[in-house]
């Protein structure tokens, strides 16, 4: 007789419901409109964005004052986060649903498309990926960041909660730190005929973050060979990149 499964679940996103950094946005933020702002792309033309996983729409906020002549829309499968985002974000249009529904949006629509912190949600990378490829127009450009390894190996990391611990088992496990490497990766993209080009951009962040004794899967910053890197209550490290793709013409 085959034991059940136990069920893999995504809960922690829920925080950006407490959530008001509108006016304080995250250094990944100001480093992906850096990377913009390299493009030849001219924003003051209504370009298209579409922001895949905006959570509360933190950084759908920080773009449109970036880019306040774009048109940006965002979204998130959480509709609370979704609510939320309406309520405090202004000229842009946000909408319920996954980045993995190729039925999300419409092929062909958006010049930039974005996907921050959302991929290693999941167990594997390809959906979303090939989905923010058949979105995205000729010569458009995706930007996801995410945890890659500069090592050859793909990682899912299923985390519990002491608190959940039961007899033998825990009762859920938890998903959100899935490390897919740069060589898994460009393999993928190689293979892909719309795909032009692509590079990795490390990020590393240069303010210190403390530690969030009240939510210990908030990243906090440690001290290494003159860089901050970032860890949580998994102890794992975090090494983020920005994925720049570029389609061809």
């Amino acid at each position: 007789m085959k034991k059940n499964k136990l069920k893999i679940l995504r809960l922690h996103d829920k925080f950006y419901l407490k959530e008001n950094r509108y006016k304080k946005p995250k250094e990944s933020f100001k480093f992906l409109v850096r990377l913009l702002k390299k493009l030849k792309l001219n924003f003051k033309n209504e370009i298209r964005i579409g922001d895949f996983g905006c959570g509360n729409g933190e950084s759908s906020y920080y773009l449109i004052n970036q880019f306040p002549k774009a048109n940006i829309y965002g979204f998130d499968i959480l509709p609370e986060l979704i609510n939320k985002a309406k309520k405090n974000v202004k000229n842009v249009k946000f909408f319920t649903g996954s980045v993995l529904d190729k039925n999300l949006t419409e092929y062909n629509t958006y010049d930039v498309s974005l996907l921050i912190g959302v991929l290693a949600i999941f167990d594997d990378f390809e959906t979303a990926l090939n989905n923010l490829i058949y979105w995205t127009k000729p010569n458009g450009k995706i930007y996801i960041l995410s945890f890659f390894n500069n090592y050859p190996f793909d990682v899912n990391i299923k985390f519990s909660k002491s608190k959940n611990w039961q007899v033998k088992k825990p009762k859920f496990w938890e998903s959100g730190y899935n490390v897919f490497s740069k060589q898994t990766i460009s393999k993928f993209l190689k293979g892909k005929k719309r795909v032009k080009d692509f590079k990795f951009y490390d990020f590393f962040i240069k303010k210190s973050l403390k530690m969030n004794h009240k939510d210990y899967l908030r990243s906090w910053t440690i001290n290494s060979n003159k860089k901050k890197l970032l860890i949580n209550g998994t102890n794992l490290l975090h090494t983020f990149s920005f994925l720049e793709i570029k389609l061809k013409r």
